[in-house]
């Protein structure tokens, strides 16, 4: 995040996290998370450590829709984005190069989340996850 980021973000009233917490932040307010272009390790450990609390939770970042589709067969490496029931929106595609932000979308929860069998909680060893 640039320093005019922050201070956008803080003139609305947004708090910054200062350390990286992998993902793991538990919210108890409506909380918005805004990840454009993260890995879906990251989206996964969001998700899983606030699985109880999803309608308080607002996601900018990639569709996780598409990675329904994308990891399909495979939704061990993200189970909690490929279980999540989310509402989705994506953002218009207003930008220069078709390749920047062309899968960004807002999502929103309007039930905690189900179980999710088999699922693994090692993600923070992931490399994606930083």
């Amino acid at each position: 995040m640039t320093s005019v980021d922050e201070e956008v973000a803080k003139s609305f009233g947004l708090s910054i996290i200062s350390k990286n917490e992998r993902g793991q932040r538990s919210i108890v307010r409506p909380t918005c998370f805004y990840m454009p272009h993260c890995g879906h390790t990251l989206y996964n450990a969001v998700l899983r450590t606030n699985w109880n609390d999803l309608p308080r939770l607002l996601v900018v970042g990639n569709s996780f829709s598409t990675y329904g589709t994308l990891l399909m067969g495979s939704s061990n490496k993200a189970p909690f984005v490929c279980a999540a029931e989310a509402d989705e929106v994506p953002f218009p595609k207003g930008f220069e190069s078709p390749e920047v932000f062309n899968n960004t979308s807002l999502h929103w929860f309007r039930a905690a989340g189900r179980i999710v069998a088999d699922a693994q909680v090692d993600g923070e060893s992931d490399p994606e996850v930083l």
